[in-house]
């Protein structure tokens, strides 16, 4: 039977090169990584029960738990249960689409294994490994009958919630032969992960990278990314630091680049132009914003063309009845608009004048912000956005916050202060560089 280590060296990357010349290239990866979460003592219950592996971003972690759950499972004999636990349904199918790869490049190993949706089965002893995401309701219960257990937690420090690391971790007193092992990024400070962190540090093995060590991550790469995201992400992602929570969008230097002295608002659009309206409303002890943006023709920046913003109180809310009637104006002024619309209070509208207008609903969901922010922040950061000169505008812009969530960064819209002439922009922009209007397409009657 394989050692757990010849196992792993026998693997191979996507371009069909051996892990063990990854290790000879890289010796840390062997020494620092995978002999102390390999360790045994002499009746065979791991050294480390508790391992903790911080890598920056680049660092193959997906492949690393998938590959440590096979090297256990195809080593361990009879009883081994190894379960790979990713931070949700989307992650959990990039670790099965490392077990495919293998799978794929090695014949000899896809002939020992057995596969059935998100299990492998190792034919000779039973012994498996089962891929959850951390979304999964309930998990408790596992490993009724084993002999060893084993879970891999992929990415935990982009998890929503602790509940299956709570669980994997309840589950190990139950055998004696149990680990359990992370391999993540850099999180965020004051989260449930940096306390996790800490009690893991106290009683088992920490290795945190200090950040991009491995050799085929290029210099010229990692400079090109430094460029093009906020500084809060690339700490985190690719110096492997922990950071706080939010920090700055943009400096003045991105801002500076956007603002045109010689552009104004717009009054009306041009019939060559297709114009996109983006509306972000907030009807009481709030504020409605409204943005109106068109795509170059030569298809690389995008121009605001108008902002405006009503003001809601407790006594005095934003009418739908003003916002509607400020659709039919700009409907009219900017030759037929595509009009986009966050659909939450604005149900009764919509189904009654999608008929009349081109209306596109737009949900705040985790994902749409983060399509938002990070389409906004290249505009802004690239000089792609053309903005006329407005105080408010500019110091809203210059406020926003980024934020880190499990999902990736995104502009805190919820932070204190005003965030609504960004966020109608942002939804304008995106609407505009996803939508580009095909030649010689126009909307105008």
């Amino acid at each position: 039977m394989a050692f757990p280590l010849e196992v792993l060296r026998a693997l191979t990357l996507p371009d069909g090169e051996f892990w063990a010349a990854a290790f000879e290239r890289d010796p840390w990866i062997e020494a620092d990584v995978l002999a102390p979460l390999l360790a045994r003592n002499d009746d065979g219950t791991p050294t480390h029960r508790l391992v903790w592996i911080e890598l920056a971003r680049g660092h193959a972690k997906t492949s690393l738990v998938a590959g440590v759950a096979l090297a256990r499972a195809l080593s361990g004999g009879h009883g081994v249960n190894c379960f790979a636990l990713a931070s949700d349904a989307d992650q959990a199918a990039l670790v099965l689409e490392a077990l495919d790869g293998q799978c794929r490049r090695n014949p000899r190993l896809a002939a020992r294994l057995r596969q059935s949706r998100e299990r492998y089965t190792v034919k000779a002893t039973g012994s498996f490994i089962r891929v959850m995401a951390s979304d999964v309701p309930s998990a408790f219960g596992l490993a009724p009958d084993a002999r060893s257990v084993l879970f891999v937690c992929d990415e935990l420090t982009r998890w929503r919630d602790r509940s299956l690391y709570d669980m994997a971790m309840t589950t190990l007193p139950k055998v004696a032969d149990a680990q359990l092992i992370v391999i993540t990024n850099a999180g965020v400070k004051g989260s449930w992960q940096e306390t996790a962190r800490a009690a893991l540090a106290d009683s088992g093995y920490l290795f945190a990278a200090p950040g991009v060590i491995a050799s085929w991550i290029r210099p010229e790469d990692l400079a090109l990314t430094e460029a093009n995201v906020p500084a809060l992400v690339f700490r985190r992602d690719f110096g492997n630091m922990w950071v706080d929570s939010a920090g700055g969008f943009i400096t003045r230097e991105d801002l500076r680049r956007c603002v045109d002295r010689d552009w104004q608002s717009q009054l009306c659009g041009e019939r060559a132009a297709s114009y996109v309206y983006a509306l972000d409303l907030g009807l009481t002890r709030d504020r409605t914003a409204r943005a109106i943006v068109h795509l170059d023709p030569d298809g690389q920046r995008v121009a605001l063309d108008a902002l405006k913003v009503w003001q809601g109180t407790r006594d005095d809310p934003v009418l739908i009845a003003d916002i509607e009637e400020d659709m039919a104006y700009c409907h009219e002024q900017f030759y037929r608009p595509l009009m986009v619309v966050d659909p939450w209070q604005m149900q009764a509208t919509i189904q009654r004048l999608r008929g009349q207008y081109r209306l596109e609903e737009f949900t705040f969901t985790s994902e749409n912000v983060r399509r938002l922010s990070q389409n906004l922040y290249g505009l802004l950061h690239n000089g792609q956005l053309r903005l006329y000169p407005d105080a408010e505008m500019e110091a809203e812009l210059l406020g926003l916050e980024v934020k880190q969530t499990g999902y990736g960064w995104r502009i805190d819209h919820q932070a204190q202060g005003f965030s609504d002439r960004a966020m109608a922009l942002g939804m304008a922009a995106l609407i505009a560089v996803e939508r580009p209007p095909k030649k010689g397409e126009i909307f105008w009657a």
